[in-house]
């Protein structure tokens, strides 16, 4: 049986359901239907790295698809679990509504709170009795292992720091950045200049918690802008009629800053 191209799944949260309820179907497509939840992570956190991708180029377009493609792993995850009578869609709407109205008794209870940290304080407290967790745990848990490093040790420090395990002021997160380098350069052997090289990362991650900016999000801006740069070099070097690989460094050089002056120029 063919179904209708044309039928109908209403622009929503159900019609996603639906729509996967069919391809998940006895008439549905093989490939879905062969899924578990296991295949499709790799592929969940490939599209979840698109929609950041989209997101920080300021991509409105690809981020509104790319949150679709997010949304349907989501709703796939649920549908596999409804099929093996794990839980359903009520289910998890209802857990995670009442997860955030716990974590919030400021607005939905009479709890009070006068700054941000003791906001985060009180949302950490919650967190740590959810789920019968009544066993101490460690508190530099509550983060997924799989991160990104530069994202794990952000979190790392960021726990840390909760408990008063931390550096006092900025200067001295640099003085350690400064100590980290010259370990470097004394460093006798490869394995030594690797644990001093991720010495300096983790404590480049800490000075830039310190002016409370993402280090992973950073790094990936940094790549995206090295990337395109690179990119409009290589372009302006085939407009000369130059072959890129052929030029000298102090050629190259000299692309690049003026890829960067166009840069300023056009953000005036």
């Amino acid at each position: 049986m063919i179904r209708d191209s044309k039928e109908n799944f209403p622009n929503n949260f159900r019609g996603l359901m639906s729509l996967l309820e069919v391809l998940l179907g006895p008439e549905g497509c093989p490939w879905d239907k062969k899924q578990t939840p296991m295949t499709l992570s790799p592929m969940f956190l490939e599209e979840s790295h698109e929609l950041i991708e989209a997101i920080e180029k300021n991509d409105t377009p690809n981020t509104m698809e790319e949150i679709g493609d997010v949304m349907l792993h989501l709703a796939f995850q649920i549908s596999l679990a409804k099929i093996s009578h794990k839980f359903n869609e009520d289910d998890m709407f209802k857990a995670l509504i009442a997860k955030y109205v716990r974590r919030h008794p400021h607005v939905f209870g009479d709890s009070t709170v006068s700054s941000e940290e003791e906001l985060k304080k009180s949302w950490d407290e919650i967190k740590k009795t959810e789920n019968g967790k009544s066993k101490p745990i460690s508190n530099l848990a509550g983060f997924p292992k799989s991160l990104p490093s530069l994202a794990s040790a952000q979190k790392l420090q960021k726990n840390a720091a909760k408990t008063g395990f931390d550096w006092n002021n900025i200067d001295e997160v640099k003085a350690k950045i400064y100590e980290e380098m010259k370990e470097i350069e004394s460093a006798e052997s490869s394995e030594e200049q690797m644990e001093e090289i991720g010495d300096l990362l983790f404590s480049v991650v800490n000075f830039s918690r310190h002016l409370s900016i993402d280090a992973e999000q950073a790094l990936r801006l940094s790549n995206l802008k090295f990337e395109k740069r690179f990119n409009q070099m290589e372009i302006l070097a085939a407009k000369n009629s130059e072959d890129f690989t052929k030029l000298s460094i102090f050629e190259k050089d000299k692309l690049w800053h003026e890829i960067k002056n166009q840069e300023k120029g056009s953000s005036h």
